[in-house]
């Protein structure tokens, strides 16, 4: 257990300090697996159980070194230090790292995933079976946007599932990664009515931050929140949008923003 946070510190760190080590070592571990089949991975890093798959990306990362977005898991928790009976809210799950590491601290009441990709959906679902359906758990398979609707929504397949995205723009993929498919949009706002609660958001929806925060103003504004958000173009545009609703720029890691308000 990574000291003094409820998720696993990394795993060979003298590896993965070096940047050509960490690469040669990822890429021969895919290869290896690659020659196996590609059969899923099960793994139980620090209590909580995964079911992986070594063809995407994310998984591969978790599988291989126990962790993902390490520096930034930590920034989120940190700033939710303070905090006595937080809801996490996961919005864009993918299968789950965040929801099922936060949700080993037990100050969390309540864990909400939202996550509109069929496959990492029941990923999702599977992990919360895997790790004794903790009744805390909400799972939505829907997209945060600004408005209720059913929207295009490409569906990556394989190699970076986490990937797909909201109505992307013409060119962005190509149609041998996956297939365009109609997924359910909600507004958060909506959803959620909250007031006058503590609220942990992590929010990585690639590309479609702008509407999906802007189904959120009101939960921003009428909670104690602490937020990160990974800003997929202009960060400043994302700290200007978060600023009007009364949001303080807390720093960033690498494309990931940090925010308080209330």
């Amino acid at each position: 257990m990574d000291r003094g946070y409820p998720f696993p510190a990394l795993r060979w760190p003298w590896l993965h300090r070096v940047r050509w080590v960490r690469k040669l070592t990822a890429s021969g571990w895919r290869a290896w697996h690659s020659l196996a089949g590609g059969l899923p991975l099960d793994r139980d890093i620090s209590g909580v159980r995964f079911r992986l798959d070594p063809r995407d990306a994310v998984s591969r990362k978790v599988a291989l070194w126990h962790s993902y977005e390490l520096p930034q898991m930590r920034r989120l928790f940190d700033l939710s230090r303070s905090m006595t009976a937080p809801t996490f809210l996961d919005v864009g799950s993918n299968f789950g790292v965040y929801s099922f590491f936060f949700a080993v601290d037990p100050r969390f009441r309540e864990i909400v995933c939202f996550e509109p990709h069929p496959a990492c959906f029941a990923q999702l679902k599977l992990h919360h079976e895997l790790n004794g359906s903790d009744p805390r758990f909400q799972f939505v398979q829907a997209a945060a946007s600004d408005t209720v609707r059913t929207t295009p929504f490409f569906q990556v397949h394989t190699g970076n599932v986490g990937a797909s995205a909201v109505d992307p723009e013409p060119g962005r993929f190509d149609k041998r990664e996956g297939e365009m498919i109609e997924v359910k949009s909600i507004v958060l706002d909506e959803f959620l009515d909250r007031q006058g609660e503590e609220l942990v958001i992590k929010m990585d929806v690639e590309g479609h931050e702008e509407e999906a925060l802007a189904g959120l103003s009101k939960t921003l504004q009428n909670n104690r929140v602490v937020i990160q958000v990974e800003a997929f173009s202009d960060q400043k545009t994302l700290i200007d949008q978060m600023k009007k609703n009364g949001a303080e720029f807390q720093g960033s890691i690498g494309t990931d923003c940090y925010f308080v308000s209330g």
